[in-house]
């Protein structure tokens, strides 16, 4: 009897950087899912935001008052990036191109992609990595998972 292997896509991210790879069961490898990475925006929170906060006027007096952002403009790219990474994988749950996901990124990055997974697809994650192997090619990465997945 034949067994049949889960197609399974493995997403490797960070903050600012996706790939992601489907595995179709051993000897297979890791291929690309994508005809692209995900890129986010990489500039420091000083290089997005503007030069100098803004001013208020005080209520009561001639005082003014430096501004200071509600968020950090580095934090809210990556957490954009991540919601564009959370869209991606929810397009290739409802193509039906998976069965299981494996992620892999850095424990912030990690937490904050399961936060934004749709619950469909958060419930076919297989394992996770808590790791930043972004810049690895498919092979090494294989070496790092074949504890989960028969590449």
């Amino acid at each position: 009897m034949k067994i049949k292997h889960k197609k399974t896509w493995v997403v490797v991210a960070d903050g600012a950087h996706a790939r992601i790879f489907l595995n179709e069961g051993p000897g297979t490898g890791l291929v690309p899912a994508l005809d692209h990475d995900l890129i986010g925006n990489k500039q420091a929170s000083h290089e997005i935001g503007s030069d100098r906060p803004g001013v208020s006027f005080s209520s009561a007096g001639p005082g003014r008052h430096a501004m200071a952002p509600s968020t950090d403009p580095h934090e809210h790219a990556k957490h954009e990036f991540i919601k564009r990474v959370a869209s991606a994988i929810k397009d290739g749950l409802n193509a039906h191109v998976f069965e299981q996901l494996i992620l892999v990124a850095p424990p912030k990055a990690l937490g904050d992609l399961r936060a934004d997974l749709d619950p469909q697809a958060a419930k076919l994650i297989k394992s996770e990595l808590h790791k930043d192997l972004t810049h690895l090619s498919p092979h090494q990465l294989g070496e790092h998972l074949q504890d989960v997945l028969k590449v």
